[in-house]
């Protein structure tokens, strides 16, 4: 029988599991990859569970661990190739080419041409977050997560005309 912090551990996961979800198919390039982090954020969760003392909203805790996961990941993991997620589109093992519709697929390929921090203040936004709320998950000002928002909007109008797509 499962103990309470399990039960609560359980819940905790179930309820934040876009996020989870979202952070890792931004973060991963294939289906074995999406997998493997996501499995790697819960067990970081997991292990960080105890010690959560509540200072922050749960899911804002849950952003900073799972985001701080996947970048910890792809530094260990800087000398592997990278493939390339518009050489890899046509890769059937592509998470977002098996699970997601043409919009959802577009949105990662330009989001892939982004440096890391700049994929996570996007993920953040798209999530209805405050740039109050990110700037403390990326430990940044509030400041400076406006100043980056307008810099990264001007970016994917860049990408997204590049791609042969008009605003």
């Amino acid at each position: 029988m499962p103990s309470k912090l399990e039960k609560d551990f359980i819940l905790l996961i179930d309820h934040n599991k876009g996020i989870i979800n979202s952070l890792c198919r931004v973060y991963s390039n294939q289906n074995h990859d999406y997998h493997d982090a996501r499995q790697e954020v819960i067990l970081q969760l997991w292990r960080a569970y105890p010690d959560f003392r509540q200072a922050s909203k749960v899911s804002t805790w849950v952003y900073k661990v799972c985001l701080n996961t996947l970048l910890n990941r792809k530094r260990s993991q800087k000398f592997r190739p990278e493939v390339n997620i518009s050489e890899a589109m046509d890769l059937p093992s592509k998470i977002y080419s098996t699970y997601c519709d043409d919009d959802i697929r577009l949105l990662y390929e330009i989001l892939d041409q982004l440096i890391d921090i700049e994929k996570a203040i996007v993920i953040l936004h798209l999530e209805g977050y405050k740039y109050r709320e990110i700037a403390e998950i990326v430990n940044l000002s509030p400041t400076a997560i406006s100043t980056k928002m307008s810099r990264i909007k001007k970016r994917l109008s860049i990408i997204f005309k590049s791609l042969n797509y008009e605003l």
